[in-house]
């Protein structure tokens, strides 16, 4: 992961609320539109992820990026407009046990 932290033009609040989690963002993306899976996964926080030993402005937020190896092929869709309506998850998610030990043995 790579934190990149950006400092707001504007007095960004640093979040005081417990309750709300720092993390408000998560997608996978295509980093081009050749790319047939998504291969990058951005994080956004709302607070300043800095490395420890460095400081910086606390109204400020950051971007963590990620590059993926994808090997998972299923899917989470809606199935109605409605946010009550249940989700169809397609739990094809991973490819057999054999091709996983190819990047996790042992």
């Amino acid at each position: 992961m790579l934190p990149m932290v950006y400092e707001s033009r504007d007095n960004y609040p640093f979040p005081d609320d417990p309750a709300l989690p720092p993390m408000q963002v998560h997608d996978f993306l295509r980093s081009h539109p050749s790319v047939v899976v998504p291969d990058t996964q951005p994080l956004f926080f709302s607070v300043p992820a800095y490395a420890p030993g460095h400081t910086g402005p606390m109204n400020a937020f950051t971007l963590h990026a990620a590059g993926l190896r994808p090997i998972s092929r299923g899917e989470l869709r809606l199935t109605e407009a409605d946010l009550d309506d249940p989700l169809h998850l397609d739990r094809t998610c991973w490819p057999p046990i054999t091709t996983c030990r190819r990047w996790w043995p042992r």
